[in-house]
């Protein structure tokens, strides 16, 4: 795959993170609303009772695995980003080693061929480092 062709399919994954992200956002205040029926249902049954910690447990994993999936998809986002940057670097290089490769394939060509002639080969050299 050409490298500008990753830079685009870690773009496009990028922007279906920051999308999933941006739900996640959405839906915060419905996970939060569980936690706290969570809570008044603790304050309606007796602290003593099995079922106090099993929906303590629920409202406690349900809210530890919601932060936890936030974390993890910021933390790709940006792992994302900082490899879309670093692709962008390397396709820049590329891009100017291209140019370079060019100038001196037009340079060489414009020498003509090389002489066996030591005078000669030292005059073709002459020309070369001159137009550099």
């Amino acid at each position: 795959m050409h490298p500008s062709g990753k830079v685009f399919v870690l773009r496009v994954t990028r922007y279906t993170f920051q999308e999933l992200s941006a739900v996640l956002e959405d839906h915060a205040p419905e996970v939060q609303n569980v936690g706290h029926k969570g809570e008044s249902l603790l304050q309606q049954v007796h602290d003593s009772s099995p079922d106090h910690a099993v929906v303590t447990g629920k409202v406690a994993d349900v809210s530890q695995r919601f932060q936890a999936l936030q974390q993890k998809l910021k933390a790709q986002e940006e792992a994302l980003s900082n490899k879309i940057k670093d692709t962008d670097d390397f396709n820049a290089k590329v891009d100017e080693l291209d140019t370079c490769i060019q100038e001196a394939r037009e340079k060489l060509a414009a020498v003509g061929p090389v002489s066996t002639d030591p005078t000669a080969v030292e005059k073709q050299l002459d020309l070369v480092r001159v137009s550099n």
